[in-house]
């Protein structure tokens, strides 16, 4: 056990040490994560601190309490021991001419006002703390890390959220689909129907007592409705669309009253949901994210955590007693909810924020299409990167002027070019092209398997990132410059009536396609796993020799996977350029293939949770742009956590 402690101590004091000498704090320096109480690099260290006494108690088996507090607190002894040390290195040697982002010793970037001694005590006391996490039972654990570390991320993000949405909003969502689901209970309603239209009527009263106050004067300057700084967005449409307010909140009010029937992990995602909307609707309320926005938000998440643990089962325990035409209601129900509050995002996130939504979606589907092959029939493709950067380029050539579509490789020949194909025209032919391209890549394949497959679909991926900067194709691909002016997808009905034309030109306009195109993307990856042929995939990924002998035919189930795959990335490279109005050769490096392997092997395979992985690591550096250096290492400290403590398919795959 002591040598699990001491090993613990030293890993853990090399990872801050290199931390410290790469500049990872310094960069953080003057960030406050909570205004005037913690800065982002000083809960860095407390949270690696933390892991280094979990990790020591442990793995050190520990049986007691006493002892996980002293197997924790000795490896926090020894790493404190040695930032002490590098700080005295500090003053006598300097080290910044070594090591030219490291600008000054951790405890004085760290800003932290207490004598050597002090300080050497917190970091054993914090590492103790870890060692009681490891030891306590696992359900109070989970509760206690799930609450900490949702609290840290959103004062990541806090001054972002305090201008997304007012208290208001918070509080009438919440208030129609808790009392709907307390209004069911205490009518003893067991029928989904009839518990629906109960939760209906609640939903209908609600919007029109909201009305009546909002009539009255509620939303005006210091009315009851205006708490907050942020003005009322949901709520307001009491008065610019009222029509439209009573039916959403019909809606909201019909699925929500479903919330206590629903399957385990929908029930703990849509509480976590609403938890998250009246934490930021109770941050509109603050100047800024201070200690008591923490406080505030630690506590709904530790309720939440609390209540969600005890209450899942039971909520499963319902679920299972309906049959099962209710139970897809139900399913159908939380989709719907959850469909209804990602088309009202972009009215509360503003440009920003929906461009940083755009950019996750797009990364979403380029990791549905890696999905297919990677966890369904266990085959490591590193080359994704070619499909997507074919879709982009496909999409650029057939709808800007070139040497393709207008027969001569001069910019500024629209006029009079008939060859040129709108979006719509385009997509199409480009989801054909890229699965033709993906279906014969795969020929090739068939026989490789584990890292020959890796090694020959980064080949792939290589190749095509020197075709697209070759010289010898710049009249096509615009080489080194690329391909831009690509337009945006313009819905023409005036067919049908005069005023209907949109030009998706606006980001929350694009938001809507982005979102169509991963539902259906979603819908077909999943028909096709629980079709034949995905039971033919999972069959080669558990046993290519078992499979064949079973008569599945391996080259064809191989080709159906990269054709399906190849098409899904093509279409995400298409919907990419667009979002760029231009296709990019260093848009599509091989970082972009390793960006989405992580996704996946973090997501876990399920579109839940990579949806939630691609948020995390690709939407958060957006919104805290000083992780956007550091975005590589957040997803090899990610992968090595799946990989290391999760089994998955692509494991065996690997090897």
């Amino acid at each position: 056990m002591l040598r699990t402690t001491i090993t613990a101590g030293l890993f853990a004091l090399a990872l801050v040490t290199l931390l410290t000498l790469m500049g990872v704090f310094q960069s953080f320096a003057g960030r406050d994560l909570i205004a005037g109480f913690l800065s982002v690099n000083l809960a860095l260290l407390i949270v690696s601190v933390i892991g280094t006494g979990y990790w020591a108690a442990w793995r050190g088996g520990a049986s007691s309490i006493p002892l996980a507090l002293a197997q924790g607190g000795g490896a926090g002894l020894i790493v404190s021991i040695g930032l002490l040390a590098l700080e005295l290195l500090e003053r006598a040697i300097d080290l910044h001419f070594v090591f030219p982002n490291y600008a000054r010793p951790l405890m004085t970037a760290l800003e932290i006002d207490v004598t050597p001694l002090t300080s050497l005590l917190l970091v054993v006391l914090i590492a103790a703390f870890g060692g009681w996490l490891a030891h306590t039972m696992p359900s109070r654990r989970s509760i206690v890390l799930t609450a900490l570390l949702l609290t840290l991320l959103f004062s990541f993000v806090g001054e972002r959220l305090r201008t997304m949405l007012a208290l208001v909003d918070a509080l009438t969502v919440l208030a129609v689909i808790l009392s709907g689901a307390l209004l069911v209970d205490a009518l003893d309603v067991h029928r989904v129907g009839t518990s629906m239209l109960v939760g209906a009527l609640n939903g209908a009263a609600i919007a029109v007592a909201v009305a009546l106050v909002a009539r009255g004067g509620g939303l005006s300057p210091g009315g009851i409705l205006r708490s907050g700084h942020v003005e009322p967005v949901f709520v307001g449409l009491v008065v610019s669309s009222p029509t439209v307010f009573v039916l959403a909140l019909v809606l909201v009010g019909a699925l929500g009253s479903l919330i206590r029937s629903l399957p385990g992990r929908s029930y703990t995602v849509l509480h976590y949901g609403l938890a998250m909307i009246l934490v930021i609707g109770f941050a509109a309320t603050q100047s800024r994210w201070s200690g008591w926005s923490a406080l505030v938000t630690l506590v709904v998440f530790l309720a939440v955590a609390w209540y969600t643990s005890r209450q899942s089962s039971v909520s499963d325990a319902r679920y299972d007693r309906f049959d099962s035409g209710s139970q897809r209601v139900v399913r159908v129900a939380f989709y719907g909810l959850t469909f209804l509050g990602l088309l009202t995002l972009p009215l509360f996130v503003g440009q920003f924020g929906t461009n940083t939504l755009n950019l996750v979606g797009l990364y979403l589907l380029l990791s549905i299409a890696l999905r297919i092959v990677l966890d369904n029939i266990g085959l490591f493709n590193l080359g994704i990167v070619a499909f997507f950067a074919l879709g982009a380029y496909l999409l650029g050539i057939l709808t800007t002027p070139n040497l393709l579509t207008c027969g001569v490789a001069v910019p500024g020949i629209a006029q009079g070019c008939s060859g040129v194909m709108t979006f719509w025209q385009a997509l199409p032919l480009t989801l054909i092209v890229s699965g033709l391209f993906g279906a014969v890549t795969a020929l090739p394949l068939v026989r490789l398997r584990g890292d020959y497959l890796a090694v020959a679909t980064f080949a792939i991926g290589e190749m095509a990132r020197l075709v697209l900067r070759a010289d010898d194709f710049r009249p096509l691909l615009g080489s080194a410059q690329g391909i831009a002016g690509i337009p945006r997808p313009f819905i023409d009905l005036r067919i049908i009536n005069p005023a209907w034309q949109l030009r998706l030109d606006q980001e929350g306009e694009f938001y809507y396609l982005i979102l169509l195109a991963i539902i259906l993307t979603v819908m077909i990856s999943s028909r096709l796993r629980n079709s034949r042929i995905g039971r033919a995939w999972r069959a080669i990924r558990a046993d290519k020799r078992a499979a064949q002998t079973l008569g599945i035919d391996i080259r064809h189930s191989y080709v159906v996977a990269f054709t399906t795959s190849a098409a899904l990335a093509g279409l995400a490279g298409a919907l990419f350029a667009v979002h760029l109005y231009g296709a990019y050769p260093d848009s599509f490096t091989f970082q972009v293939s390793i960006v989405a392997l992580g996704l996946v092997v973090t997501g876990l395979g399920r579109i839940m949770t990579l949806g939630i992985a691609t948020l995390a690591l690709i939407g958060l550096p957006e919104f805290v742009r000083e992780l956007a250096d550091y975005r590589l290492l957040i997803l090899g400290i990610a992968l090595i956590i799946a990989m290391r403590f999760v089994t998955r398919p692509w494991r065996s795959a690997a090897g």
